[in-house]
């Protein structure tokens, strides 16, 4: 039945957010040449699935597998208190249904969650679909490319907001559930400008770009919903205590 769940939705972005830094510009920046990097980034415009494409690729034709690229990912550290986190909703989990939603491809940040254990805590992923094919020993990752979109705030690869809306169609249970968006990037601020109500929260992470927009009042009218600024995971478990419905 639409809009039964009594659960309230995490969304979870992932660069910046769960992670200090970008994990795909970690593995590209550790592997690459400045020459390399120019080719394998120089798309036009900000597309994720083609410039992945392009460096897997780039790192078969050198018999480069995703085991040699392992340790780079698992290399990366989570952002200060995301642990915490982490374990304030496992310990809670009956309360929430928690979405990874991203604009990396899901291999490497499953692969890192996995690494990290804790996985499981996600019910649902949203991202670039991207798989190992043991028929393709030419690619080191199979990157699937979605449906394009004319989103000016997103990457070209996958609009945000079209893509929680294709999550809605297919689980219209919680389609009136409170929303806790923690995020900090500029494609974050289409979700939140096209969707989130008056009864959601945003937190974004201080000093980046989402923040950095809504230092404008041009979009900074267009939120609706309260919105935390936070440097540290307890910050997030406070402001879900506090304002969380269930």
């Amino acid at each position: 039945m639409e809009g039964t769940s009594d659960k309230t939705l995490l969304l979870f972005d992932f660069d910046g957010t769960i992670v200090d830094g970008d994990i795909a510009h970690t593995m590209l920046g550790t592997t690459l040449t400045k020459e390399e990097l120019k080719y394998v980034m120089d798309t036009g415009e900000m597309n994720y699935a083609q410039s992945m494409d392009r460096y897997c690729k780039l790192m078969s034709s050198k018999g480069k597998t995703m085991n040699d690229l392992h340790p780079i990912l698992e290399s990366v550290k989570f952002n200060d208190g995301i642990e915490e986190l982490f374990n304030f909703i496992r310990e809670n989990k009956s309360k929430y249904y928690v979405i990874l939603i991203t604009g990396d491809d899901l291999y490497i940040t499953s692969y890192y969650l996995k690494y990290k254990k804790c996985y499981d805590i996600f019910d649902y992923f949203i991202g670039i679909p991207a798989f190992i094919d043991e028929k393709n020993d030419k690619q080191l990752l199979t990157i699937q490319f979605l449906p394009p979109h004319t989103c000016d705030f997103c990457d070209k690869s996958l609009c945000k907001t079209n893509e929680f809306l294709k999550f809605l169609d297919k689980n219209k249970e919680y389609k009136s559930s409170q929303i806790f968006y923690i995020c900090d990037g500029w494609n974050d601020y289409c979700l939140s400008k096209n969707y989130l109500k008056e009864s959601d929260f945003i937190a974004a992470r201080k000093g980046f770009s989402f923040w950095k927009l809504m230092q404008k009042e041009e979009y900074n009218k267009n939120i609706k919903s309260q919105v935390l600024y936070w440097d540290k995971g307890q910050e997030i478990i406070d402001f879900i205590k506090k304002n969380s419905k269930v």
